[in-house]
């Protein structure tokens, strides 16, 4: 997640390697938790091989 977008992947956790490309959706002009959570819920729903009870990671950059 980050000031611009929201992307992500499915990963092999075996190798650490994506599993798929990456998915990349520009961050919702008003940020509110439930908008961000719309768009996490949005990129995942886009990768068929992910169950619906998969785990989910989440990384925040920061400094």
């Amino acid at each position: 997640m980050g000031g611009s977008g929201i992307k992500g992947a499915p990963v092999n956790l075996e190798t650490g390697e994506f599993a798929a490309e990456r998915v990349r959706i520009e961050t919702p002009e008003k940020s509110t938790p439930e908008a961000v959570a719309d768009v996490i819920a949005q990129i995942i729903d886009q990768f068929d091989e992910v169950d619906d009870d998969a785990p989910v990671g989440i990384t925040i950059p920061g400094s």
